[in-house]
């Protein structure tokens, strides 16, 4: 689950609504120089459903160290690894192989970068490594299977697969931003634009209220739309520290659900107005029951 502080408490949103968020702000994609990947279908079902092997650890979530639910980058390896091996069966089950091994190739962009980046314990490295070893064997086997048919030719190529499992990521982070109004991100790197470049894209939260007024500015624009509004469901739950997962999870099944109203927009001009930012978002900008 995501957890975001709000006014001293918590709003948690599944990790599978946050795929469905990925998906929904993936639909419109493709404007200008921004081409869309294809198999389309196939991609927009890696993004929808990338995160489906988290509903199991979702019906039951553990307490971190502090006693409070655990954030889903707080996660031990071994829960992470097990979900999205999940998660990848769960769409080659529903006869979309070449979506099922976007998933998987996606989970290895996660952990190749959580490799670069993060302080990992002795013992986690060689998981993340022998999992991502893992991955690209069942990736290879799925695009050799496929690479006969002629809606695959082109899409298991090494550059496209590439492409396209790099825009699953993309989109997964873009909706990362919103969910958890992370503002530490001033850039998404190595995003998708024509059939053979990627370049970056810049994100910043507009109007005075950054992430609590829920508009994020995006530039260059990849839709062709004026705006994009899209909400993500949670639920509010205490701040505190929990006496145990029981009683957490009693917590979350009485928890009352929120909305959270959300919306990416085009500023050309280098701005909003103070009329552009207040049409940006045209819910309030807050959480509401």
């Amino acid at each position: 689950m995501i957890r975001r502080e709000w006014n001293g408490d918590f709003v948690v949103i599944a990790q599978p609504e946050h795929a469905r968020l990925s998906g929904v702000l993936a639909e419109p994609w493709g404007a200008g120089e921004f081409v869309r990947p294809e198999p389309w279908d196939e991609v927009l079902l890696a993004t929808y459903e990338h995160d489906g092997g988290w509903v199991e650890w979702e019906e039951r979530p553990t307490l971190d160290a502090d006693r409070l639910l655990t954030n889903f980058n707080g996660t031990a390896p071994e829960v992470t690894i097990d979900n999205f091996r999940r998660g990848v069966q769960k769409v080659y089950d529903k006869g979309r192989p070449y979506a099922a091994a976007l998933v998987s190739r996606h989970a290895a962009n996660v952990y190749e970068l959580i490799l670069r980046i993060r302080a990992l314990e002795p013992e986690d490295e060689p998981k993340y490594e022998a999992y991502i070893e893992e991955l690209e064997a069942g990736q290879a086997k799925i695009l050799r299977e496929l690479a006969d048919q002629p809606k695959f030719e082109q899409a298991v190529t090494k550059e496209n697969f590439h492409r396209n499992g790099r825009f699953l990521t993309v989109l997964d982070l873009l909706a990362l931003i919103l969910c958890n109004g992370w503002t530490h991100l001033d850039h998404m790197a190595e995003v998708p634009v024509g059939i053979d470049t990627f370049g970056d894209v810049s994100v910043k939260w507009s109007g005075p209220d950054g992430p609590e007024g829920m508009c994020l500015e995006v530039t260059p624009w990849p839709y062709p739309l004026d705006s994009l509004e899209a909400s993500a469901a949670g639920r509010l739950i205490p701040g505190h520290p929990f006496d145990s997962e029981e009683d957490l999870h009693a917590t979350l099944r009485e928890a009352p659900p929120v909305e959270s109203p959300l919306a990416d927009r085009e500023y050309p001009d280098g701005g909003p107005s103070k009329a552009e930012a207040e049409n940006c978002a045209l819910r309030p900008g807050d959480f509401t029951s």
